[in-house]
């Protein structure tokens, strides 16, 4: 049965990562495309490393979330969907009102929590797209690294941010 599981796992993987691959090149084109359409004083103004890695983020972003739609939440809501149904129907319904009430609690407590970690999950984003910045940044312009003589000045920015 675990190697039917597998092979049943892998065999869903074929479609969802032709899809997947497709879905995440389109989005990296229309961003890519958009960048190119902006102004002059918007790229001049932008941290090149930080567009890069916010840029590669979200395209890559839509295939978890798709992957996590499709193989986790559907089958989690049609299965509590039948399971409702069913104690519903053979039981009486307080039994109904209690799995209800623990569904609804779990789902709250998973708002909730998922709120808390949100903030962390944001400070390191924003820790790793400087710290991609400041890499890209300063290999892009290392002619003028190498003017000033600032390796050293740009390896403790690097490692700051790292």
């Amino acid at each position: 049965m675990k190697l039917l599981a597998e092979v049943v796992n892998y065999l869903r993987e074929i479609p969802f990562s032709y899809v997947s691959a497709n879905a995440e090149k389109h989005i990296a084109k229309t961003v890519h495309s958009h960048m190119q359409n902006q102004s002059l004083s918007f790229h001049l103004s932008r941290e090149t490393g930080k567009v890069l890695r916010m840029v590669n983020r979200g395209s890559q972003s839509f295939a978890s979330v798709m992957r996590y739609t499709m193989y986790t939440l559907m089958p989690t809501f049609l299965e509590i969907a039948f399971t409702i149904t069913i104690i519903g129907y053979l039981f009486t319904p307080k039994y109904l009102y209690v799995n209800l009430g623990t569904i609804i609690g779990y789902i709250v407590a998973t708002i909730i929590c998922t709120e808390w970690r949100a903030k962390y999950f944001k400070r390191l984003a924003t820790a790793d797209s400087t710290y991609v910045q400041k890499a890209t940044d300063s290999l892009l312009n290392f002619e003028t690294v190498k003017y000033f003589n600032a390796e050293n000045h740009e390896r403790d920015r690097f490692m700051t941010s790292l």
